[in-house]
């Protein structure tokens, strides 16, 4: 049961982030001229990768490796497994700064 409430709660909390991310899509990663974007987005800016790269970095591989199935494989499956969710999501969080770098987004 307990499982069941951790994955809903990290649906609930996926949903939210989804919501959010539509509505401001278009005002933060909107083309914007060099030395045009606020204080304010570029604040909401930093706070979303930041918060992007510890979910992705952090937070999802060690509630992965706390998952049953995870848990009860030998050490040498945990640690496979916890690396390669890590790259995962750290090629992921690199990608996305790359993304929002680029000058000229299409």
């Amino acid at each position: 049961m307990m499982a069941l409430i951790g994955v809903s709660n990290l649906v609930v909390v996926a949903l939210v982030v989804a919501l959010v991310a539509a509505v401001l899509w278009p005002r933060l990663w909107g083309r914007v001229p060099i030395g045009g974007i606020g204080w304010g987005d570029a604040g909401l800016k930093a706070l979303i990768i930041a918060v992007a790269t510890i979910m992705l970095v952090a937070y999802l591989p060690s509630r992965i490796l706390q998952t049953g199935t995870v848990a009860g494989q030998s050490r040498l499956i945990q640690d496979l497994i916890g690396t390669g969710v890590w790259s995962v999501g750290f090629v992921a969080t690199l990608a996305g700064l790359h993304y929002l770098r680029r000058e000229r987004r299409a």
